[in-house]
Parts: C-alpha cells; sequence; structure tokens
C-alpha cells in the first residue's frame, strides 16, 4: 500500500463495507416479496502509525490481518505501509527510522547468515546495536531451527550460541524465534505498537 486510498479501500472491502441493498423475490407465483437481510458492515480500527518496509525487502509481512484489542472488540486493523529505503532493518516506523528497526529472517536466511555470510551479517547486527529499540525476527522457532536445513551444512548449535552470544555483546538487539511467518508477522507488529505506544505520540 503506498498510497492512503490503497490502504484504505483495500481494508474497506475487507471488512464487508460498500453498498448494500434489500433484494426481493417472489412475484412469478403469487408469492408476497421477501426482503433478504443484509450482514451488518464490521467496524475497523485505523492503526495511528506507518510502517516503513525496505524496498529490498522480497518477501515482506502485508500487516493485513491484525486485529485490535478487546477494548476494541478485536476489530480488523488498518494498517498503512509504505515501501521506503531504510539504513538498518527491514521494517521501521515512518519517522522513527533512527530509534525503532526490525530485521526479518527466514529459516534459511538464518543458516546462511550465521554460516557462510557470518562476517557480513554481524556488521549488520552491530548496525542494529546502533538504534535503541532493534529486534531480529526468525520465521522458525528452536524446534525448527534445531532439525537443520536441507541446503546447510551448519550445524544448528552454532545458530544457538550465536544468538547467545550475540545478545550478550549487542545487548539492545533483541532476538524473537516464531514458530511460523504469521506469528512472526504479528510479533513485529506488536512490538511496532508498543513502541508507538510509549515513544511516538
Amino acid at each position: 500500500y503506498d498510497r492512503p486510498q490503497e490502504c484504505y479501500g483495500g481494508a474497506l472491502s475487507r471488512c464487508g463495507f460498500g453498498p448494500t441493498e434489500d433484494v426481493s423475490h417472489g412475484g412469478n407465483h403469487g408469492m408476497p416479496a421477501t426482503a433478504v437481510k443484509t450482514r451488518e458492515p464490521e467496524e475497523f480500527v485505523v492503526c495511528p502509525f506507518t510502517i516503513g518496509i525496505d524496498t529490498r525487502e522480497q518477501s515482506p509481512w502485508g500487516f493485513r490481518d491484525v486485529r485490535a484489542d478487546a477494548k476494541d472488540k478485536h476489530a480488523p486493523m488498518v494498517i498503512k505501509v509504505d515501501r521506503v529505503t531504510l539504513k538498518t532493518g527491514d521494517y521501521s516506523i515512518i519517522g522513527h527510522e533512527d530509534q525503532i528497526a526490525i530485521e526479518r529472517k527466514e529459516k534459511g536466511d538464518c543458516f546462511h547468515c550465521m554460516g557462510k555470510d557470518r562476517e557480513r551479517f554481524e556488521r549488520q547486527v552491530q548496525r542494529l546495536a546502533e538504534i535503541p529499540h532493534s529486534y531480529v525476527i526468525v520465521e522458525a522457532d528452536w524446534q525448527s531451527v534445531f532439525s537443520g536445513h536441507p541446503r546447510s551444512e551448519l550445524k544448528p548449535k552454532v545458530i544457538h550460541r550465536t544468538i547467545i552470544s550475540w545478545q550478550q555483546k549487542y545487548r539492545n538487539v533483541h532476538w524473537f524465534l516464531c514458530p511460523t511467518r504469521s506469528f512472526a508477522e504479528a510479533t513485529a507488529f506488536r512490538i511496532l505498537e508498543s513502541y508507538h505506544k510509549k515513544f511516538g505520540q
């Protein structure tokens, strides 16, 4: 969603907004017309910030299925995203790019970055450490990591020990290993949301 109208339009359609009419049936056989009830449109909540997604991110999260909290009756959220060039990380909040950054890693990326591409990736983590609120979110949990990867000879214990070591070395870079892509996406949004509630308003 690069423009507000695209963001709002898509969400409104998904939430059931749009023209509704009562449809009458009958008349051909002398039967009385019967009004068919239309479904009430679902209310939605507009996210108060815009998520910046780096233009180099090849499989970005869409944030299309996020729901609000109980106080808003778990209504679907309208979340605007912009594709931008971020100096560090894959996701941030527009206007706060120097304060918060999230790096997304698929399981295969994780094995590659901590194996053959280790030096470059550590430099990337070093840049993340310069940002006050920085995170690495992996789309795989520990059970999945320890099952290995078919295209990598890297031992899973290397990833385990590297993350422990780097969290001690780069103490403001926080790691989340999530069981599914959708769980990772939800985690990223809640991190951004929590930051915005504390520092973004």
